[in-house]
């Protein structure tokens, strides 16, 4: 039998609304997200041998986050 942990007991501390998560959740309100990848799905690399690559859809979001925070390369590395 597993040992019941505080975090599995129910208690959840209701996170608080940051403007960051206000704006993404706009955003995934919007924005299209699985047309997008389908739409782009067939140009997205397999990785065949070593690392398996990121999820098609985490890299869209990735590209578009300088292009929305106003973000330069050395800033979103």
């Amino acid at each position: 039998m597993k040992q019941t942990t505080f975090a599995d007991s129910g208690f959840d501390i209701a996170a608080k609304k940051t403007l960051k998560r206000i704006f993404l959740e706009e955003i995934n309100a919007v924005v299209p997200w699985a047309s997008l990848v389908l739409i782009i799905q067939g140009c997205a690399p397999l990785a065949e041998s070593g690392r398996p690559s990121l999820l098609t859809g985490t890299m869209l979001r990735i590209h578009f986050l300088p292009l929305w925070n106003n973000y330069s390369d050395p800033a979103m590395q």
